[in-house]
């Protein structure tokens, strides 16, 4: 089931390849629970689907959302991040440390300055850009860095192989906020207010999903729009590959990536076209954890956003995202990240 469906136009112009946008941001915790759909496109669609990926500046100042936590926590806003992101690692199932992310926290005021690290990174090219928005992810993510500071930023654009200094000067000199401010325009212009948005179409119309999605929803999607749509069946089973850090057409040194692969050594192939890795029950929430098939996942526990919801979990992950915790400001309850911006109407609609 898709829970969000919008019929949107798309720039002019007839058929041509399939093409799927992710309107995403690398702070987004929602969008880090993405990764191995999105990865698994580029995997058994490459040559069939173009990916685009656009940067959609969650926070252009954090402190309102700040405020708001405070609120709700009788002034304990750490507090109740911390369980916020807790509970967004159980419902999606990747590797996070919420308690490392906390240990960065006291500086952080935008998002906007790692999604222009982002916009200076593809300026060299889109393999490397996604390689260095891969690692930003586990940087903040699972070690806890603070991606918002220039320095963390230059040292993993050296990780990923950059030219650092051509990287920097991106950075000074205007060029990498104008390119994002590009990609803020087209998110105003197409309607995008939380992250993760996918639009996936060819020509003029595209369908659109919004918030956290299993990897069956985004290739029920592919194929809705193009029912011809066929994979290269000889990487159907392979272990993924992605930019993490070992490379371009590496496989990925990222725990999850690891993990898949060992998986798939040990004649589990079936891991690897699951497309959503689960954690498992007893594992805890840090990058030490290890990932496995949906269909090995546990029965799904209760809201653990503490704060105060306590209904069950939808059972399958077709259905994540459900009525469980009904406050949008608790963000995890449509499972996307909505920042400043306000709740969307969920019903479909087309945009002309």
């Amino acid at each position: 089931m898709i829970e969000t469906e919008v019929l949107v136009r798309g720039p002019e112009g007839g058929p041509g390849k399939l093409r799927l946008v992710e309107y995403t941001d690398p702070y987004s915790i929602w969008c880090w629970g993405c990764e191995p759909a999105v990865r698994r496109v580029e995997w058994v669609y490459a040559g069939s689907v173009d990916l685009e990926i656009r940067m959609g500046g969650l926070f252009e100042d954090f402190t309102p959302m700040r405020e708001q936590f405070a609120r709700m926590s009788g002034g304990q806003w750490k507090d109740s991040v911390l369980a916020f992101m807790n509970a967004v690692a159980e419902h999606h199932r990747m590797p996070m440390d919420p308690a490392a992310m906390m240990d960065t926290i006291e500086d952080f005021r935008s998002t906007w300055p790692a999604c222009e690290a982002v916009k200076a990174a593809e300026l060299q090219g889109v393999p490397v850009g996604r390689r260095y928005l891969r690692r930003l992810r586990e940087a903040a993510l699972v070690e806890g860095q603070a991606i918002h500071r220039r320095a963390v930023q230059e040292k993993l654009a050296s990780e990923v192989g950059l030219r650092v200094r051509d990287f920097m000067l991106a950075l000074a000199d205007g060029t990498a906020r104008r390119a994002f401010e590009a990609d803020l325009e087209t998110c105003r212009a197409h309607g995008v207010t939380g992250f993760p948005t996918f639009e996936c179409g060819t020509g003029d119309v595209s369908l659109r999903i919004e918030g956290w999605q299993p990897w069956e929803a985004i290739d029920d999607t592919l194929r809705k729009m193009d029912p011809s749509l066929k994979g290269d069946g000889r990487r159907v089973g392979d272990p993924p590959r992605g930019p993490g850090r070992g490379g371009e057409g590496g496989a990925a040194r990222s725990r999850e990536g690891r993990d898949v692969g060992a998986a798939v050594e040990n004649g589990a192939e079936r891991l690897a076209s699951v497309g959503v890795l689960i954690r498992q029950s007893d594992a805890s929430f840090t990058s030490d954890a290890r990932f496995w098939g949906a269909g090995q996942s546990p029965a799904y526990p209760r809201c653990g956003c503490g704060l105060g919801s306590s209904s069950p979990l939808p059972r399958t992950p077709r259905n994540h995202g459900g009525g469980h915790c009904r406050d949008p400001r608790r963000g995890h309850a449509d499972g996307k990240d909505l920042g400043r911006r306000s709740p969307r109407s969920r019903e479909p609609r087309l945009s002309r």
